[in-house]
């Protein structure tokens, strides 16, 4: 909530971190962060989405400005990803998502989605997108549809919030999801009619999920306490 963005150093030697770089210029909490390989983009409750360079700086003092601002939405900026090296993808609680040029920096497409979007993730096996929202409902769409409806499918288990989405990294039609009802739910896209598996153990709202790791599904809580689900 300072609206600071901390760049840390790993020393895998000393099983270590050290703070690099201090990035300010958002005048909002800053809610979404995604990575490139040279820079790395930040989404904000101040509505803009900032561009970052990765290089290092020679005074560590220093506090490093963004190399743009994109006014992005009317209202919070929930969640971005990247869905190719020069396209941005972004959704807010203007029920909106927007896909971005980030040459140009200019908005290619805006699907006005009828509710408040919290989440997204971008299949780095499919290209498609799936989007958890305030009204419980989790939604997959097709980005790269050029003409008639983007939505492909919706799915419904959770009872509350859906704030966390992401995609397994190999398998094109697994993705996992974690609600404020305090369960991650396991999905297959061919199965719209109930999850594969629902993943206990939270006693309060589940904040954040990742699956970068093939094997593990982890999950952090508002109980304090972090999850790890293995995957075969």
């Amino acid at each position: 909530h300072d609206q600071t963005i901390l760049i840390w150093k790993y020393d895998q030697n000393k099983n270590s971190v050290q703070s690099l770089i201090t990035c300010k210029g958002h005048q909002g909490t800053i809610e979404a962060l995604a990575l490139q390989k040279t820079c790395f983009a930040s989404g904000s409750f101040d509505k803009t989405i900032k561009l970052w360079g990765l290089e290092e700086q020679e005074d560590k003092s220093a506090t490093k400005e963004c190399r743009v601002t994109i006014n992005a939405h009317s209202e919070n900026v929930s969640s971005i990803g990247w869905s190719s090296s020069n396209e941005l993808v972004s959704c807010s609680w203007d029920q909106s998502i927007k896909l971005w040029n980030m040459d140009t920096l200019q908005s290619t497409q805006t699907f006005k989605c009828g509710k408040a979007a919290l989440s997204l993730d971008i299949s780095p096996v499919n290209g498609l997108l799936i989007c958890g929202f305030t009204d419980r409902f989790i939604r997959l769409y097709d980005t790269r549809v050029q003409e008639g409806y983007v939505l492909r499918s919706t799915f419904s288990s959770h009872s509350q919030w859906v704030p966390n989405v992401m995609w397994s990294r190999t398998a094109e039609h697994l993705f996992v999801s974690g609600s404020y009802d305090s369960l991650v739910k396991l999905w297959d896209t061919r199965s719209l009619k109930a999850p594969l598996y629902d993943l206990q153990g939270h006693e309060d709202r589940v904040l954040c999920v990742d699956w970068s790791i093939n094997s593990l599904i982890l999950s952090g809580g508002a109980d304090n306490s972090l999850k790890m689900f293995s995957f075969k």
